[in-house]
């Protein structure tokens, strides 16, 4: 198996191609951070904020808006559902850093030091002790998504 994505496109700017990233992530989690993250890398790199980061800021003002009035009785989680934050189970924050894009990064450095993806994942694999089945599966779908954007 072999992956001929390219994940960052030498003729956009730094961000852009990492936030293209960050969208295929946000796609496949859900996860508002990812949008925070590109929104705060193209304002640090003084390029365009992505349309599906705006749509995202655009609703969470929205909700916003409707909060206002009347005032909630639970604000902190009232902001947390207007972000998008509101979860049942482990936060936005313990989610990004424990899902299967967590094993993506992995490859994701490994690739991005010049390592073909099979080998990546081969060394990723046996370093964590997760088969090479897994791994394939997960970087097919992020790759996938990444190519979607």
């Amino acid at each position: 198996m072999t992956s001929s994505v390219t994940l960052v496109d030498a003729t956009q700017g730094i961000a852009a191609g990492f936030a293209k990233i960050l969208h295929a992530k946000y796609k496949l989690t859900g996860n508002p951070l990812y949008a925070w993250r590109a929104y705060n890398l193209c304002r640090i790199e003084d390029e365009p904020i992505p349309d599906w980061v705006l749509e995202y800021l655009d609703r969470a003002a929205s909700s916003f808006e409707r909060l206002c009035h009347p005032c909630p009785k639970k604000p902190v989680a009232a902001i947390a559902e207007a972000l998008e934050m509101a979860t049942s189970g482990p936060s936005v924050f313990a989610r990004m850093n424990k899902n299967p894009l967590a094993l993506v990064d992995k490859i994701m450095e490994r690739v991005e030091q010049g390592e073909q993806p099979t080998y990546a994942i081969e060394a990723v694999a046996k370093d964590l002790g997760v088969s090479t089945r897994t791994l394939w599966r997960e970087w097919q779908k992020f790759t996938d998504t990444v190519s979607q954007t």
